[in-house]
């Protein structure tokens, strides 16, 4: 139970209402249900446990995966690709695939690059969902609804959002290991033995 937790109640007397709280218990697949969690208090009121939680507009699940995110963010995204494209009309094709391709850049892709490197997925099945928005878009422009995929980010001069997110990936990492950041994930990594064949110094490996 906890009645005054430590630090918590110097932010204010809202941030300590049981009304406003809830836990979530991190667990693998095979862990216990939620009706075997452990149960916790404030001022005697049981908390509620969740499945999932937002945190920095971020949603987590109890196995500490990022489905719920990812679907969440490609529904938005894709309606909101859908309000675009009947939103904006012109006679002139060339005119009409600039305004949708600036309104889609400025108003879709952000919603599915939002904290990226927090929840970039490995799974194939996540990474062609994510990518099934762009492709919806780029195919509902004028004069591409023939043409395959690649050939539309090239005559978009677009990256796929797949290849946008390991960029996104290498320059948190760059800022990482230049102390760019005030973080101690520094130390997860090292250099590479210079004394191997074909390898440079600047090549990582993990230490932690």
């Amino acid at each position: 139970m906890l009645d005054k937790p430590n630090g918590l109640t110097s932010l204010g007397p809202g941030i300590c209402d049981p009304n406003t709280c809830f836990t979530c218990s991190i667990c693998s697949h095979r862990s216990v249900t939620v009706l075997q969690r452990q149960a916790y208090k404030i001022k005697n009121t049981i908390l509620p446990s969740v499945d999932s939680v937002k945190d920095l507009g971020v949603m987590v699940d109890h196995h500490l995966k990022f489905d719920i995110h990812i679907s969440l963010a490609v529904r938005k995204a894709m309606l909101q690709s859908r309000l675009i494209l009947k939103c904006f009309s012109s006679r002139n094709k060339d005119i009409l695939r600039d305004i949708l391709l600036k309104a889609y850049i400025t108003y879709v892709r952000p919603i599915l690059e939002y904290c990226s490197p927090v929840w970039s997925p490995h799974l194939k099945n996540l990474i062609h969902k994510i990518e099934s928005v762009q492709k919806f878009f780029t195919k509902r422009l004028p004069g591409l609804w023939n043409l395959p995929y690649p050939k539309c980010l090239q005559l978009l001069n677009l990256h796929s959002l797949e290849y946008r997110r390991i960029s996104y990936d290498l320059t948190l990492c760059y800022q990482f290991l230049n102390g760019y950041c005030d973080t101690a994930l520094t130390n997860c990594f090292i250099n590479c033995p210079i004394n191997l064949t074909r390898d440079n110094i600047h090549n990582l490996y993990k230490s932690c």
